[in-house]
């Protein structure tokens, strides 16, 4: 049995490196399919990193924090699934702050609780490697363990941990 299509994406933190390339493969590979970004950045940063898309109708950017329960269940209601890559961008004497990681779990936190009241079909968490750091300099394989080495990749494996 496959699974249903899905035709609506929320994209939290879609407007990184990382999302935009991920939005703009899939408006290229499905012609039918809506995405909504939701990103913390500043508007115009975030307009300039989707210039290339003009004005296409299945894509909506909002500024916000996956934090703000009301926007991100509003958002979620409209979408039938999410994929989850909102993560802070430490600056340098910001990595120690316990206040810069909140987006990690607080973030996952709203954004999973989103997605179980609307029954969204998919809820896709994307981390990073270095949350793995123990791992050394051989490939890393799905069965590694966490091991961050620095207060801000615990951040991102504590929101891992709490996406399990």
């Amino acid at each position: 049995m496959t699974s249903p299509r899905i035709r609506s994406l929320l994209v939290a933190g879609g407007a990184g490196f990382v999302g935009a390339a991920f939005v703009r493969d899939r408006l290229r590979a499905d012609p039918e399919i809506k995405l909504t970004v939701l990103d913390i950045r500043p508007r115009d940063r975030a307009e300039a990193q989707f210039a290339d898309l003009g004005r296409d109708p299945r894509f909506r950017l909002v500024a916000g924090d996956v934090r703000d329960r009301r926007l991100v269940r509003e958002l979620a209601e409209a979408t039938e699934a999410i994929v989850h890559l909102a993560s802070t961008e430490f600056t340098k004497g910001e990595a120690d702050s316990v206040e810069a990681g909140r987006a990690d779990v607080e973030g996952t936190t709203v954004l999973l609780e989103a997605a179980r009241e609307f029954r969204h079909q998919r809820f896709l968490y994307v981390s990073t490697a270095d949350v793995y750091t123990g791992a050394g300099t051989r490939a890393l394989r799905e069965e590694d363990g966490l091991a961050p080495g620095t207060l801000a990749s615990s951040f991102r494996a504590a929101g891992e941990l709490v996406a399990r």
